[in-house]
Order: C-alpha cells, then structure tokens, then sequence
C-alpha cells in the first residue's frame, strides 16, 4: 500500500491576507473571506501578475474564455474585491486602475510553498529586514534595469518611471564589476510592453531590475523587485512611500541594496559615485526628469520642449550641471533635427557644457557633449577623440559616448575601432532604435553593405516605423545596386519622417543613379522649394546634383554644407556615394579643409 503523501500548499500572502491556491480560498487574520468563483480566478491572475499591468481584454479571455459578455461584468467583480480588500474609493492600496488600460495590483506580496502549516520553501520574499534575503546572488555578472511603470490618473508622468531607471542605470553603470544594461530607449519610444522575463534573456543578463512608481500629489511609492532570469524568482522586493523629495534618498537605498544582495565589494570612488546626487532641489529634478523624456524622443517639437524643461531646472538650482549638460544636448540634436543650420546650435550648446564641466568635471555626459561640439562644429579631431575617451572612462556604460566615438572613428577611417564601439554600445543598450539604426550606419562606411542590411533588418524587427532605420538601409540598397529595394526604402522614410528633407535627399539621388531623371528633377524642385521656406542643408541638395552628375555644382554646395557645418560633412572622406571626386582638387582641398586625410583613401 502506498505511503498517503501529504499535500503542498500554495500561498500568497500580503498585509492580513492569505490567499490559498490550491483550495482557492482568501482569508483575513485567519478568517476565511467569501469570493465568488470568478472573483477568486482575478485575485489569483492580480497577485501572480503583481506589479505588472494587466490589460481588460487579458482579463476578460481569462475570465470568460468562451462567452461574450460585456465589460461591465469586469468592472462589478473589481469593485467586489475592492470591497472585501476593505479599500475606499479613492485609496487603492491593492488594486490600481489604469485608465482605459486595465488594472495592478501594487500592493508586496510574499509567495511560500509548505507542506500543511510547515512553510518549506519560501519562492519570493519581502526585503524589509536584512535577514529576509535570499543567499548572495554569485553567478550574477550583468543585470538589466528595466523602465520602471508609471501609475498614474496623470497621462503626463511616464517620465518618472523612465527618469528613476535612467537614474538607476547611471549609478549602478559606475560599478565595474557588473555590466549594466538598459531597455528604456525602445520601450519609452515605442510604448510596447513586453514580458519582462522573455527581454532579460534576450539580452543575455543574469538580472533584472524592474519597478512601478506611482505619485500622488506631494507623495511618490515606488515597488522593486530583483528577478533572477533564469528562473523567474524574485530575489529582493521592497516598497518605498515617501515624499517626493525624497526621491533622491529612495534611488540611493535601492542602489545599495542591490549592490549589497550582488555580495559586491565597491571601491571608495564607486561607493561615492553610488551615493552622488546631482541636485538637492526636488522639483529641478522633476523638471530634469520631463527634460529627458521629451529628448529621448529625438524629434524638433520635443527637443524644444525638452530645452526650456532644462532651462528652469537651471533657474531653480544655477548649480545642477547634469541640466547644463541637457541643455547642450539638445543644441547638438537640434543641429541634426531642426530645419536651421547647425552652426548656429554648437555655440549654445558649448557655451552650456562649459559650465556644466565648470560645476562639476567628472560628469561623463558633459565630456561627450562637449566632444560631439568639437568634432562636428570645430573639425578637431584629437581633443574630441580624447573627449570621447575621458567620458568613456569615467563611465563604461554611458552609451551616447560610444555611440558618437563610433561616428568619429567612421569618419577618420577607422572602420574597425568603429564597429568595437557601437558593438559595445548596443552590447549596453541592446534593444536602442538609435544604436541599432548606427550599426548599420557604421557598417555602410566601411562599405560592408551586406551587414548593414542585416542589422538593419533586425533593428526594424524592433520597431518598423523608425525612419532613421530606412536611411542607413536605403544607402546600403544604393551601393548593392538594388535600385527597386533603395527607392522603396526611402519613400517609407521620407513617409515615416513627414518629410524630412534628408529623406527627400536620398529618393531624388537614388532616382538619379537608377536612370529616373525626371523623378529625380521632381525631388529636387521640392527641396529648392523648401529651402525658400526653411533652412535645407546644401548637403541635401548636392546629393541629388551628384546623381545626376553635376559635378561643379555639387561641390559648390558641399562647401557651402561645409560652411554650415553639416553633420553629413564629417564623413566625406569615406561617402562611396563620392568616389567619382576623389582625385578631383576641389574635393581634396575640401577634405583637408575638414581635417581629413584624402591621401589615406587613395593609398
């Protein structure tokens, strides 16, 4: 006969109550609490999605997976659980409505295995108290911080769950002894939301950093949890309530905290970098934070918001230098994005870096900053390299400085140290349009083309309505001789941009060299007509008199691009798009005049 094997329970267990798993029962202090059927399948499906957010439609396949019913129905059972959870309408300490989307349930939650009243394994617990941790965490080496999700009745505070990541990806980033990954450029750009298991093992890391903010009038809570991906448990999770000023003292104890359950030993320049805090004004901040969000969108409405968000954070904190540096920021995007000259940006955006390194000299940010400045305005090649590197050792994992060496280097020739760069940047933000969209970028100039399709392609995998992705791709197209490919490209680029003028640039070359002349003229016109209107880069129009072979006139307007300090000027010596010139004295003239070595090329 066999042995009667004794039965496991499954619980859930937050404030008061239990929820019992296996015999589907809630209880309150012991006591059990009446649910109906559904009721107890949502409770269950809130706990075990904890913090996430759980769409209406998600519930209401799981509620009713075979009957139509109308969503009404979703709402009668909330507002029951609600009742019996004793919140009041307007205190949600469990269950969190987001508007139109669905619900969260925000409340820390302990889950325990045990066998009868005997808790044998406990799967995820509180980190209130030291002596609730799990064992040290030795086979971590890299961990993914996650953007933090905002809930909120507010529409207009996404910016706080991505500020707090970014913040948090900035301190941690200071500790060579992990490598610290980021996911908030895609996923702040393109709104998706994705199982946070399935990104933390396509970026390959050991951990994951994930966390909700949710702000109430002067009041923030933020919950945190550290999963190890290769299970799926939770390691660590704690909530914070304070006040909004203190925010600065919440980011600082979630970064000891996890550096301690990581069993790492910080030198004294990490420990201080750890605890570093770059203003003690709490609305500068939150004015830095929305200044950050609207940048991050990389558009000219949003990089002109995002400057005056800089500008008054400066006004109430003249000392907040990361805010300088913001503002030079958006100068040097908006050299690239506005429909003004450039020239006419690189003086504001020097002027504020250097005060920002006058207030503080060890801000990676500020040294690529300035160097973007002195490469793409000054033409000085050596100090923007080693600015470049000073921002790079001061923090490994600041992905713009990579990113823009790698532009560097492409332009100098150095084809190989390129690709080392922008590998290693996308290595720090594997899932960033920008960053994938420059590896194509920097596999074109070094005339691999076939790479540069294929990373491409992947990067539009990621998200297909970013433009910026279709221009290296249409160039790639051009070299290949894939004229069809390259036309089609560009078109959904010039669609998907809303016309930008650089896009507009590319359809009328590739239409030139493909024999479609009159297309190309059309294009041309377009770009003649604009520039009656606004600021087009000569740039733009000598690319399309170079495919139809006008040569002295697209030089002339090189130089005059030139003169206007065009950001597509720096990579002359190494454009296939210009291989006719280069034995031509003028364009040789030009690229020394850029500080550039024609010799080099034509070794």
């Amino acid at each position: 006969m066999l042995d009667k094997v004794e039965q496991v329970g499954h619980f859930y267990e937050f404030d008061a109550f239990r929820l019992d798993v296996i015999k589907r029962l809630l209880s309150h202090n012991g006591s059990s609490v009446p649910l109906t059927p559904k009721a107890f399948d949502l409770m269950l499906a809130l706990v075990e999605h904890r913090g996430a957010l759980l769409e209406k439609g998600e519930i209401m396949r799981l509620l009713w997976p075979h009957e139509a019913v109308e969503e009404n129905n979703l709402t009668v059972i909330v507002s029951s659980l609600r009742k019996v959870l004793g919140e009041s309408p307007v205190e949600h300490r469990y269950i969190v409505t987001i508007p139109k989307r669905g619900y969260c349930f925000v409340a820390q939650v302990n889950e325990v295995w045990g066998t009868r009243d005997k808790v044998v394994a406990p799967r995820s617990v509180s980190a209130n108290v030291t002596e609730d941790w799990r064992q040290p965490i030795h086979h971590a080496k890299s961990i993914a911080v996650m953007p933090f999700r905002t809930m909120s009745v507010s529409q207009n505070e996404d910016y706080l769950g991505l500020g707090m990541s970014d913040a948090l990806i900035t301190k941690l980033g200071s500790i060579r002894q992990i490598t610290v990954k980021s996911t908030s450029t895609v996923l702040s750009q393109t709104g998706g939301r994705q199982d946070p298991l399935l990104v933390g093992r396509k970026l390959g890391v050991d951990l994951l950093l994930e966390g909700w903010v949710q702000r109430a009038d002067k009041r923030i809570r933020v919950t945190i949890q550290l999963v190890d991906v290769r299970d799926g448990s939770s390691l660590w999770s704690e909530k914070f309530d304070a006040l909004f000023t203190d925010i600065f003292e919440v980011q600082d104890t979630i970064s000891e905290q996890v550096t301690r359950a990581l069993m790492l030993k910080l030198s004294g320049e990490e420990r201080k970098q750890l605890t570093k805090r770059h203003t003690e004004n709490s609305e500068a901040y939150r004015l830095y934070l929305k200044g950050r969000y609207f940048w991050n969108k990389r558009l000219v409405e949003g990089l002109t918001k995002a400057g005056e968000y800089f500008r008054l954070a400066t006004e109430l904190d003249p000392d907040y230098a990361l805010a300088y540096v913001g503002i030079a920021d958006c100068y040097n995007m908006l050299s690239f994005f506005s429909g003004f000259s450039p020239k006419d940006f690189y003086p504001r955006a020097r002027e504020a870096v250097a005060k920002a390194l006058e207030l503080d000299d060890t801000l990676a940010e500020a040294h690529a900053s300035l160097a973007l400045v002195e490469m793409m305005s000054d033409w000085n090649w050596v100090s923007a390299e080693n600015g470049f590197r000073r921002a790079i050792s001061l923090n490994p994992a600041y992905s713009p400085a990579r990113q823009w060496y790698a532009k560097l280097l492409t332009a100098l020739g150095r084809h190989d140290e390129a690709m080392t760069e922008i590998k290693m940047a996308h290595d720090l933000d594997p899932l960033s349009l920008i960053v994938g969209a420059i590896v194509g970028y920097v596999y074109y100039y070094a005339h691999r083309y076939d790479k540069a399709i294929y990373y491409c392609q992947k990067n539009l995998e990621l998200d297909p309505h970013f433009a910026l992705t279709y221009w290296d791709l249409g160039w790639a197209y051009q070299q290949k001789g894939m004229h069809s490919e390259a036309i089609a490209t560009f078109q959904k680029a010039v669609s998907l941009s809303g016309g930008s003028t650089k896009m507009i640039s590319e359809l009328g070359y590739t239409y030139a060299v493909s024999g479609r002349k009159g297309e190309a003229e059309r294009e041309l016109k377009k770009l003649l007509r604009l520039s009656k209107k606004q600021y087009v880069s000569p740039y733009e129009i000598a690319l399309i008199y170079v495919g139809l072979g006008e040569k002295d006139i697209a030089l002339t307007l090189l130089e005059k691009a030139a003169d206007d300090r065009s950001w597509e000027s720096i990579c002359l010596q190494v454009e296939p798009k210009f291989d006719q010139f280069r034995f031509d004295s003028r364009f040789l003239d030009l690229v020394r005049r850029i500080g550039l070595s024609p010799e080099k090329n034509n070794a």
